[in-house]
């Protein structure tokens, strides 16, 4: 029952790695509301490692349009990840869909995301170092 109930509703640490470790905008730590009915608002950190290692592999490695899918078959988590032509100007980028998926909860979204140094993320998180 404890598992359960850890995986149930919106863990505070998720927020650090959203901001800190996967590349979607800083400005959700503004507003995590909607994190609390969101597939990836219910992910475990396993979860999380798992999406995020899938995204930098398919960054890395896909072609453009080839989606990659995860899943963690101890939570029934899964997502997929489906990496994109860089939009014009933006050299060093890539176009990616994530979807994500955890029980009846489902979420997708697109970003544009960037290399830097060994790591893809969003172009306003680029260290100086990496411009």
């Amino acid at each position: 029952m404890a598992s359960i109930a850890k995986r149930t509703h919106f863990r505070p640490w998720l927020l650090g790695v959203l901001v800190g470790g996967l590349p979607f905008a800083p400005v959700w730590a503004g507003n995590t509301d909607f994190l609390k009915e969101s597939a990836v608002g219910h992910f475990s950190r396993e979860d999380v490692a798992l999406m995020e290692k899938t995204l930098q592999d398919a960054l890395n490695n896909a072609a453009d349009g080839q989606t990659v899918a995860w899943r963690n078959d101890r939570t029934g988590s899964s997502g997929r990840i489906t990496p994109d032509k860089a939009p014009v100007g933006q050299e060093g980028c890539r176009r990616v869909r994530v979807e994500n998926f955890h029980d009846k909860r489902q979420g997708s979204d697109e970003y544009v995301l960037c290399k830097d140094g060994d790591r893809w993320v969003i172009p306003a998180a680029k260290t100086a170092k990496g411009k």
